[in-house]
C-alpha cells in the first residue's frame, strides 16, 4: 500500500472512521477558516469609495484600467484624509496601500489621451 501513497497510519484513521461514524471521514488536511488578518470588507469598500470621490481621470485606449489622480496628491495624503473622515476604521498605512495598488492608482498626468471622468467630492482638498 505504500506504493500507491498510502501508510499505515491512513488506513488506521480510515477504519476508525468508518468504526465511530460510519462513514469515511473527508481529508481537512490544510483547511481552517481562522483568518484573523484577513481584510474585513467594510474597511476595504470604505477605501474604494474615498478613491471613488476623488477627481478621477480614467484611461479610454489600452489594455490596462488606470485611475489617475491628481500629482499633488499621493497615497498618504489619501491615508491622512481616510483616517479623518474615517476616525473609527483600524487600517493601517500599509493595508491603505495595498488597495490603492489593486485599483492600478496613478498619480500625475497620463501619458496617452484619456476620458475625462470627473467625480466630485464634498471636501475640496486640493486647494
Amino acid at each position: 500500500m505504500a506504493f500507491h501513497g498510502i501508510g499505515k497510519k491512513r488506513i488506521q484513521g480510515i477504519q476508525g472512521s468508518v468504526k465511530t461514524t460510519g462513514a469515511v471521514l473527508k481529508d481537512r488536511r490544510g483547511k481552517h477558516t481562522n483568518r484573523p488578518h484577513k481584510l474585513k470588507e467594510d474597511i476595504a469598500n470604505a477605501v474604494i469609495e474615498q478613491i471613488k470621490g476623488l477627481t478621477v481621470r480614467q484611461e479610454s485606449t489600452g489594455k490596462s484600467s488606470k485611475l489617475y489622480l491628481p500629482e499633488r496628491l499621493n497615497v498618504k495624503m489619501m491615508y491622512d484624509l481616510f483616517k479623518e473622515a474615517h476616525p473609527s476604521m483600524v487600517v493601517s498605512y500599509q493595508t491603505y496601500r495595498v488597495i490603492c495598488r489593486k485599483h492600478n492608482i496613478v498619480f500625475g498626468p497620463p501619458k496617452t489621451r484619456v476620458a475625462s471622468q470627473e467625480l466630485r467630492s464634498s471636501v475640496d482638498f486640493l486647494s
